[in-house]
């Protein structure tokens, strides 16, 4: 099984890539335990140079995905030949941020590429906010399951950690354990 990780956090240290890190070491786990083979992308959508998708429909039709030459171009095939997508984004201002959102957008090349969408691939979501309102998650699901709804991707589990601003504070819940859990949805 192929897994994509796309982190989207600033912070080196964010407590989102530790909830990824969990989720990318439990797959090393299940898969040694099961015999299954087992590879892991990670993606850092916040170290990538991906511009605006400026909706000109021109998609694949020099050769990659996106027609404007971009980062999203280098990981795209990563992304596509996936069977597991993670995304793991801290909230920002109610939603996605700005670096994962970028990337998402130019997810757009495929479902304008009928062949190219999500089908028969799992998706996840990991995420953690600073509000210890269980609601500010509210905008950054949305897009999650939307996206992954018209890309006809199987949404199949999402750890959300309210309360964690600070690097690492997601260790004093159960948010890494969950994170690993959800790899029992995947495989």
């Amino acid at each position: 099984m192929k897994f994509v990780i796309i982190t989207g956090s600033s912070r080196n240290d964010s407590n989102t890539k530790r909830m990824a890190a969990s989720f990318e070491g439990a797959a090393y786990i299940k898969a040694l335990a099961t015999g299954q083979q087992v590879s892991v992308k990670n993606i850092d959508a916040s170290q990538l140079n991906i511009g605006l998708c400026q909706a000109c429909d021109t998609c694949f039709s020099t050769g990659k995905p996106c027609s404007y030459d971009d980062d999203f171009n280098t990981v795209a095939d990563a992304i596509l030949e996936a069977d597991g997508i993670v995304i793991a984004a801290p909230v920002y201002w109610y939603g996605l941020p700005a670096s994962v959102k970028l990337l998402m957008d130019k997810c757009y090349s495929f479902y304008n590429s009928i062949e190219k969408r999500f089908e028969g691939k799992k998706a996840a979501l990991l995420s953690c906010c600073g509000d210890e309102d269980s609601s500010t998650f509210d905008g950054i699901k949305f897009e999650f399951e939307k996206s992954m709804e018209i890309m006809s991707a199987e949404v199949v589990g999402e750890v959300l950690v309210a309360g964690v601003y600070p690097e690492g504070a997601v260790k004093s819940t159960s948010g890494i354990d969950q994170a690993a859990q959800l790899i029992n949805k995947f495989m």
